[in-house]
């Protein structure tokens, strides 16, 4: 129960307390602390040393316990946290008595090796001490006396930080240390003895730090070593003990170094008697003290600041922002040699990523900025630590890993958001603008030594190299630019760094020197740099693009005025790409032509390296970026500009290099949004009177410039089937070029062609389904089914029958060439040209018509190229041209005819890739055209390709492992089955040639064949069953034959049919017979 008065309190703690004193037991000792836990503090102050006493002597018995020990001291704790001490003796015992039994007895400076629950209630028993003591005696503790005691607690404690592993003995022992560096004056309770200081409380808190500032000043070397090893030390120990010892060694610093006492005239009387060996231990705080103690304490301060700056919890950077700031604020002076690296840690703190520790660093630096270098004296200290900071950068890069790159360039963004009154002045010193502008050139160093993006190219066979994914599946050329989210332009690798950050902070400083600097010097030094050599010039235009995006608009215009001259001209936008441009601007440099579009002097046989083309490749891409970026910045404005900018950026959308289509495609994207343009093919819409006016100029010089079938191209591509009309004249020159320059440009004029086929086959979508065969087919075939009932048909309907089949056989002699005005001596005259037979009264065609006719009368020319490439466009070219037209047979077939010979001589091409395209297109013109080819199907097409497939089956038959699975022989002969497989199905061949086909497909249901063919095999079979069932059962079974069939009757006589010993193709034949046949 609590007591009332002092008498009544002591008649209770009395018996307990002799009870300890006479026989301590664990017990009793627990007891004693419930009962003065329930103590009022003032009473309890009264009779501190009675209970003290029993504590104390218990701690001082020898053979006592370690829990008796460690109860009695938490017992102690309670004690002391009750009272308030206003006695010197009180405190020496206490303390002397906690810090002996922390200390080891043969290492007095080191800690016991007792439990860590033991250490921690005596360092907080300690700390309750320092709490609870009378502002008056903590002055004696700082005296010459009481030094070599205190010396003593502070090693302790130093050595508990240090090597303890617990977190909260360590944050505990850092607490402690700074209680008795007389760093925390907390406020006291109203107890006893607390208001006899009076008025004079402040004063006294005055002379007592004072003098804790004299006695620590002969520990701070220890301590400073000792925390910055904490700090520097093991990441596991946990934020908060790093965050305790930053604000211990903050304040013990301006404590003891605080600028108040530099001033102070020091006293050098010894005050007490007797201790002159003791007043040696203090040191005297004089002004070389001070410098020589402030010089070492330098390179200590960048230690720890390098130590904290590398961890990443905030709450550590906040703490590291608040020791920079705190010392800046009251040690500026003494510490005039670390004012630099504070600042510049609140500098590079000012940027950081965390929103707590940038803004707290911020204010920081306000406040500094006024309170303490104010004046011109802050703006000077930042452009030397600027200017030290880039001189150091390039060593960085050489050096350094990504983190510290990026530490650095958050200080120099700092440096550059803290300047910005100043720039403009910074930047006309010369050493400034040079160190920083080959600062950023280092830096952003580009990667070149990859081949990816030289070899990435633009597919014959599509539109765009746009990514589906980059458009959400919708059309790259029609979709609303709003919905293009991805960017187009490449991924920039670097050579001095891999972390991103590093690059986007690079820009962030680049556009604070376009928002505060002077824009037309900055613009004029970059230029001029970017001409001097080409080893900067994809630094120069990256940087240059991210000055502009932090200009004014009002600054901008000239700037963008003057880039895009530069950025046009010849000699940086057409540069080599690939060695066979770079040989092709060899070969005109030699004719004698002026244009040279690669700026090379010396030119090589070996053509460039990777690296060479690499570069070319990423500057043109960054050259487009740049011109998107003149959009963004311009806006509308930007169409002012457009007439000198669209025709090129269209040019490059067509090129061959993926990565440059997919950077001008970003660029047109941004062009639209900044404009207003809805669509790139609105934006073409719009322009495309001027676009086709400079298309017709460059094709009347194409011999030196061959951009304009390129631009064509896209123009098509990107366009809808209004631009028919506006382009007729440009096509007719593509048209007329081609017989002129047949050998140079050949595929750039073919890819328009191309371009223009499978544009009509977008523009005019066919309303039939692909795979539905011609009008003169399906008719053909309604006849031969008719014909089969002509008994049990009326008079009139056999008279429309035998009309049609007359029509019919006509147009099967035109197809052949047996033109009906020749007489039965001569049948194989095909001298007469198709277009001869058509009838005179014949409608004009459509537009998409007639330029599909067009296409196709010019294939059946160049077809034949030697070049492997031209080849391949051709019959793609082809395939897609005869889709257009089907349903226009009197156009389609004549064209069919013409087509023929060269096509026929393309599957008997050396080059398997070329075969495997002819069978495609053969097998789409029979699509088209339905049983009109059937016989110069099984004429021309069917023998070479079972001749291949019997010649070949051996060879695959023979193969084991997975190799031949990638060879050309196995894709030709996968194009063979299937192309047998839709030609049987859509001439209908007869009934020979079916059965020829069957028995040289039926080599293909070997087992001993790769599976891909047996599966196409299969297939084929599948197609030939629906032909002829009965004969391809009979053929079946004749290869092997599972079941002898019985005779219905005894009166039939048995037929064998095939064996039952070609194993071989027992699973294959079965499966068929199984699955159709019963």
């Amino acid at each position: 129960a609590m007591a009332d008065d002092p008498s009544q309190i002591f008649q209770m703690l009395r018996p307990i307390c002799s009870e300890v004193s006479k026989g301590p037991t664990r017990s009793n000792v627990q007891t004693l602390e419930k009962l003065l836990k329930e103590q009022h503090g003032e009473l309890l102050t009264k009779l501190s040393e009675y209970v003290l006493f029993p504590l104390k002597l218990t701690l001082q018995r020898q053979g006592v316990s370690d829990d008796l020990k460690h109860d009695v001291v938490r017992c102690m704790q309670t004690l002391i946290s009750k009272i308030y001490i206003c006695k010197f003796a009180i405190f020496e015992d206490v303390y002397t008595l906690l810090t002996v039994m922390l200390s080891l007895r043969e290492s007095p400076g080191k800690s016991a090796n007792i439990s860590e629950e033991m250490k921690l209630s005596i360092i907080t028993c300690l700390s309750a001490l320092l709490d609870n003591t009378a502002t008056v005696i903590k002055g004696l503790i700082y005296s010459t006396r009481f030094l070599p005691a205190l010396g003593h607690g502070v090693s302790l404690l130093l050595d508990v930080s240090e090597h303890e592993k617990a977190r909260n003995l360590k944050i505990e022992a850092i607490h402690c240390l700074q209680k008795l560096s007389f760093c925390k004056v907390e406020k006291s309770n109203s107890k006893s003895g607390g208001d006899e200081l009076g008025d004079s409380k402040d004063e006294v808190e005055v002379y007592v730090r004072e003098e804790a500032a004299k006695a620590f000043a002969s520990f701070l070397p220890g301590i400073a070593m000792t925390i910055c090893r904490i700090i520097s030390g093991d990441p596991q120990q946990g934020h908060a003990v790093f965050i305790s010892a930053i604000n211990c060694f903050q304040n013990i610093i301006v404590l003891v170094l605080n600028d108040r006492n530099s001033k102070v005239k020091d006293e050098s009387e010894i005050t007490m008697n007797g201790h002159d060996k003791l007043q040696q231990l203090r040191v005297n705080t004089t002004k070389d003290w001070f410098n020589s103690t402030a010089e070492k304490l330098d390179l200590l301060l960048g230690k720890l600041c390098a130590a904290a700056l590398s961890n990443s919890n905030w709450k550590v950077l906040l703490a590291l922002a608040n020791f920079c700031h705190c010392l800046l604020m009251n040690s500026h002076q003494t510490l005039q040699k670390s004012v630099p690296q504070l600042v510049e840690v609140l500098v590079g703190l000012g940027v950081d990523s965390f929103p707590q520790v940038a803004g707290e660093s911020k204010s920081h630096l306000k406040e500094i900025s006024t309170c303490v270098l104010s004046g011109g004296s802050f703006g000077a200290l930042l452009e030397e630590n600027l200017h030290s900071l880039l001189s150091s950068l390039p060593r960085l890069l050489r050096t350094a890993d990504d983190t510290k790159k990026l530490r650095t360039l958050n200080l120099v963004h700092g440096y550059l958001n803290l300047l910005h009154g100043r720039l403009k002045t910074l930047l006309m010193s010369s050493s400034h603008l040079q160190r920083l502008s080959h600062a950023f050139l280092q830096v952003l160093e580009f990667e070149v030594s990859s081949v990816h993006i030289v070899e990435e190219k633009t597919l014959l066979m599509h539109k765009s190299a746009v990514l589906p994914s980059d458009t959400q599946g919708q059309d790259p050329f029609s979709i609303p630019v709003d919905n293009v989210m991805t960017t187009q332009f490449p991924k920039y690798y670097f050579k001095h760094f891999a972390d991103d950050r590093i690059k986007s902070m690079v820009t962030s400083c680049c556009r604070l020197l376009g928002c505060h600097g002077d824009v037309p010097l900055l613009v004029d030094h970059f230029l001029e740099l970017f001409q001097e050599s080409k080893i900067h010039r994809k630094q120069c235009v990256l940087v240059l693009n991210d000055i502009l995006l932090g200009t004014l608009d009002s600054q901008a215009r000239e700037a963008v005025e003057l880039l895009l001259s530069e950025y046009t001209s010849e000699k940086h936008w057409n540069l080599a790409i690939s060695n066979a441009a770079f040989n092709a601007n060899r070969t005109n440099t030699e004719r004698g032509s002026m244009h040279q579009p690669i700026s090379h002097t010396h030119l090589r046989t070996t053509g460039l390296s990777f690296e060479e083309l690499n570069s070319n490749i990423l500057l043109e891409c960054l050259i487009l970026e740049g011109l998107g970026t003149f959009a963004r910045i311009l806006g509308k404005q930007f169409q002012d500009f457009l007439i000198d900018v669209l025709y090129l950026i269209l040019e490059k959308l067509g090129s061959d290099n993926a990565t440059i289509s997919r950077a001008a495609y970003g660029t047109l994207i941004l062009i639209c949004q900044s404009i207003g343009s809805r669509s790139l093919e609105a934006l073409i819409a719009c322009n495309a009177d001027y676009l086709v006016n400079s298309i017709s100029l460059d094709f009347k010089y194409i011999f030196i410039n061959g951009r304009a079938p390129r631009v064509l191209q896209v123009m098509i591509q990107y366009s809808n089937s209004d631009i028919l009309s506006i382009i007729d004249d440009t096509l007719s020159d593509t048209f007329a070029v081609m017989d002129v320059y047949p050998d140079e440009f050949m595929l750039s004029l073919v890819k328009v062609l191309h371009a223009l086929v499978c544009a009509l086959s977008r523009w005019f979508p066919d309303d039939f389904p692909k795979n539905k065969p011609s009008d003169t087919a399906s008719k053909w075939k309604s006849g031969h089914s008719i014909m089969s009932h002509a008994n049990a048909a009326n008079a009139s309907y056999a008279d429309s029958l035998l009309n049609f089949v007359k029509e019919y056989k006509r147009k099967r002699q035109v197809a052949m060439g047996e033109v009906t005005e020749v007489t039965d001596e001569h049948p194989n005259n095909d001298a007469k040209e198709p277009d001869d037979i058509t009838s005179d009264q014949e409608d004009k065609p459509p537009l998409h018509v007639h330029y599909a006719k067009k296409v196709l009368d010019k294939c059946v020319h160049i077809v034949s190229s030697r070049s492997l490439v031209v080849c391949l466009l051709v019959l793609d070219t082809i395939d897609e041209s005869v889709r257009v037209i089907r349903h226009h047979e009197n156009h389609l077939l004549p064209l069919i005819h013409k087509l023929w010979p060269p096509l026929v001589r393309r599957l008997k091409h050396q080059e398997e890739v070329v075969v495997v395209k002819a069978i495609e297109v053969v097998c789409g013109m029979a699509e088209c055209s339905g049983d009109f080819m059937r016989r110069r199907v099984e004429k021309d097409v069917l023998p070479w390709l079972l001749q291949y497939l019997e010649r070949q089956a051996a060879v695959s038959a023979k193969v084991s492992g997975a190799a031949y699975l990638h060879t050309k022989a196995l894709k030709l002969q996968l194009a063979a089955l299937h192309g047998l497989r839709r030609l049987c199905s859509q001439v209908e061949v007869g009934e020979t040639e079916l059965d020829r086909v069957c028995n040289t497909c039926t080599l293909y249901l070997s087992d001993r064949q790769p599976l891909v063919l047996q599966k196409a095999c299969m297939a084929a079979f599948e197609a030939f069953i629906t032909l002829d069932p009965d004969a391809v059962w009979l053929t079946l079974n004749q290869l092997y034959c599972p079941v002898e069939p019985n005779p219905p009757q005894n009166m039939f006589v048995r037929v064998s049919l095939g064996t039952t010993e070609n194993k071989d193709l027992s699973e294959n034949v079965t499966r068929l017979l199984k699955e159709f046949y019963q």
